[in-house]
């Protein structure tokens, strides 16, 4: 068995006669000769199965990324779980985290090249109340990523918009729902909420010959349509680090060596104007303000 790993521009190759890298990482898929670290790899996942958060810090060098991808991940995908690789850009200029893993996820399952266009599109965005992003609506904060990955299942702009919305907390709707409808009947339903008990991403897609239901936060769906989709895309590259495909195929298209990154300039626009269309009509009605005493 051979298996490479590579940094940057550098590969290399690694066999059982020469099963060092060196100071490159271990993979997933170099993981057969990642070995001396049984104990690490067994208390990590440990841990990780019995805690809502395990944070695993140390000093550059140690093999921090060789005992998660080579050590924690395999080990947690025998045990049926379904590790997601995602490395966080915070970089100024950098597209949202969630609008890059949704889009990355998409293009994983297979949603972006489908035969049929749907009829209905549900999606569903809540979250606990937090305190951040309350100088803009949660239309700006939240729904906006839902209304351009409708705007990218529909192929073209909405031809009506109406919303209402609700405050709580502040100024701007904490709570809001959007019907958007377009030219050829398809309708999108878009619900998004800062001060839910409980977080919730999911997004429902009638087509002529079948539903699909999404639930983004366990990156699983069901599927009663004769599309195919890939129903372990969880453990594809994409899906596997949705936001790191998102970057890479950013940077590919600066490079030229792709003819576009998975969110264009242009998408993103239209993505806010609907998005603006939407606060203005959920600004217009009236909302219910709850006093907290």
């Amino acid at each position: 068995m051979n298996a490479t790993s590579s940094t940057g521009t550098d590969t290399v190759t690694i066999d059982p006669e020469n099963p060092w890298l060196g100071l490159f990482s271990y993979s997933e898929e170099s993981s057969p000769y990642f070995q001396g670290r049984e104990e690490e790899t067994a208390e990590l996942a440990r841990r990780v199965q019995n805690k809502l958060l395990t944070v695993l810090f140390g000093q550059s060098g140690l093999g921090k990324t060789s005992l998660l991808h080579a050590g924690l991940v395999p080990r947690l995908r025998a045990e049926g779980y379904c590790p997601v690789y995602v490395r966080i850009d915070y970089a100024p200029g950098s597209p949202a985290p969630s609008e890059q893993i949704k889009r990355a996820v998409f293009r994983a399952i297979g949603l972006l090249d489908l035969p049929e266009r749907p009829l209905t599109i549900e999606a569903v965005r809540r979250g606990a109340y937090s305190g951040r992003n309350t100088d803009v609506s949660c239309v700006l904060d939240l729904m906006i990523h839902d209304i351009d990955l409708a705007l990218t299942l529909a192929g073209s702009p909405p031809s009506e918009v109406s919303a209402r919305g609700r405050v709580t907390e502040g100024p701007f709707a904490d709570e809001a729902r959007a019907e958007l409808a377009f030219e050829d009947g398809l309708v999108a339903v878009l619900e998004a909420s800062r001060i839910a008990g409980r977080r919730e991403r999911t997004m429902r897609l009638v087509f002529p010959s079948g539903e699909l239901e999404i639930d983004f936060l366990a990156r699983k769906f069901v599927d009663h349509t004769p599309f195919g989709l890939d129903a372990r895309f969880a453990e594809t590259a994409d899906g596997r680090d949705p936001l790191g495909a998102s970057v890479g195929a950013f940077v590919a298209a600066v490079r030229g060596d792709a003819p576009r990154p998975l969110v264009t300039g242009e998408e993103a626009a239209r993505a806010l104007e609907v998005a603006l269309e939407v606060d203005r009509k959920a600004a217009a009605r009236p909302k219910l303000r709850l006093v907290r005493n």
